[in-house]
């Protein structure tokens, strides 16, 4: 869903029209960098992967995230499939979890 709401975004920001197919291969960006910047992440952070389908959504999320920070920065953000992208990802994914990881252990130790 979000990589939906992600490529819409992107064609109505650059006000071309979207093909089915065009839309079809974003998605599938999408998933294949959500799957690597996320497994890259949880490596960093954990280890260890969180499973594919943690390390898909871990990863989109961080692409956004990533793309929000860098743009923040002054810089572009997540711009297709390709290596900038890739490190743009694997750094938000990493902050996500920092944060995830944070807010988790808070929570944690406040119940013992």
């Amino acid at each position: 869903m979000v990589a939906v709401i992600a490529c819409r975004a992107v064609c109505y920001a650059s006000r071309d029209s979207c093909s089915a197919r065009e839309t079809t291969m974003s998605i599938i960006a999408w998933i294949v960098l959500g799957l690597i910047a996320g497994f890259l992440a949880s490596k960093i952070v954990n280890r260890a992967g969180e499973g594919v389908i943690l390390d898909i959504i871990l990863g989109v999320v961080g692409a956004l995230v990533g793309g929000w920070l860098f743009h923040l920065l002054g810089m572009r953000g997540v711009s297709g499939l390709n290596l900038y992208s890739m490190v743009v990802a694997t750094i938000g994914a990493v902050v996500v979890l920092v944060v995830y990881h944070a807010l988790f252990r808070s929570s944690r130790s406040r119940r013992l």
